[in-house]
């Protein structure tokens, strides 16, 4: 039972190392992308261990091992998506100087504030 307990699903280890959303960690499933100890998992729901290697493209997956939260009021002009194709400055920007403090394999991810007035 104990081992059972160890064992978390597949997608959710892609999600939290900061590859894909647990939807397209899925899509990376199905399309025989992604390797649990060098054999293909083309099953949805496969669960895997702490000490499992499990790699996407054959690039292994480093997942981290404790999580930061900052709370943070975004400057005017910067925008809290990811990723901008029109340039537009990023928040993450604001922190270029204090990242280098934090291991590089921390994934960051921006959940925006939403206000209903």
């Amino acid at each position: 039972m104990k081992e059972k307990e160890n064992e978390v699903r597949l997608q959710k280890i892609l999600s939290r190392a900061g590859i894909a959303s647990r939807r397209k960690a899925e899509e990376l499933i199905r399309e025989g992308r992604v390797t649990v100890n060098g054999r293909i998992v083309r099953e949805l729901g496969s669960k895997v261990k702490e000490d499992d290697l499990v790699k996407v493209d054959g690039i292994a997956v480093s997942i981290p091992k404790r999580y930061r939260y900052f709370m943070v009021y975004k400057p005017r002009g910067f925008v809290t998506t990811m990723k901008d194709p029109q340039g537009v400055p990023r928040w993450q920007n604001c922190f270029r100087r204090y990242r280098s403090a934090y291991s590089r394999s921390d994934v960051w991810i921006s959940i925006p504030k939403v206000c209903f007035l």
